[in-house]
C-alpha cells in the first residue's frame, strides 16, 4: 500500500472490493437499498476480478453474505453485474487464448504455484 501507483495490482482490486462492500452495505440501516447500489457492487467485484481475479471472487462472496443476510433483497443482481463485468474483461482473452488455456492460465496456475506467495 506503500506505492499505490506500482506494478501491484493490491491497491486497484482492494480499492474495488471495498467500494463493492460499501455499495452493498450502504444504506442498511435505513432499510433503502435500490436495484443500482446492488448492480454498482457487482460490477465493482468483477473490476476487482479485472486486477486480481481471487479479489473479485472474495468480493463477490462477501456482497452476495450482505445480501443473504438482508430479508429485503430478493434479486441477485450482484452476482449478475459480476458475471457481465468479468465476462467483458476476460472474453477477448477466453477467445485469443481458449477456454482451456484461459482457465489453466487465471486459475489452475495461481492454484498449483499459490504456495509460492503465501
Amino acid at each position: 500500500m506503500a506505492q499505490p501507483t506500482g506494478a501491484n495490482p493490491f491497491a486497484p482490486a482492494l480499492l474495488c472490493t471495498l467500494g463493492a462492500l460499501w455499495f452493498a452495505t450502504r444504506g442498511h440501516a435505513a432499510g433503502a437499498r435500490p436495484r443500482r447500489d446492488w448492480i454498482a457492487a457487482g460490477a465493482l467485484c468483477g473490476l476487482a476480478a479485472a486486477w486480481r481475479i481471487d479479489f473479485g471472487v472474495f468480493a463477490l462472496v462477501a456482497v452476495c453474505a450482505v445480501a443473504l443476510a438482508d430479508a429485503r433483497s430478493r434479486r441477485a443482481w450482484a452476482p449478475l453485474a459480476f458475471a457481465a463485468v468479468a465476462a467483458i474483461v476476460y472474453l477477448p482473452f477466453v477467445i485469443a487464448d481458449g477456454p482451456a488455456d484461459a482457465w489453466r492460465d487465471l486459475i489452475g496456475r495461481s492454484l498449483d504455484q499459490g504456495r509460492w506467495w503465501r
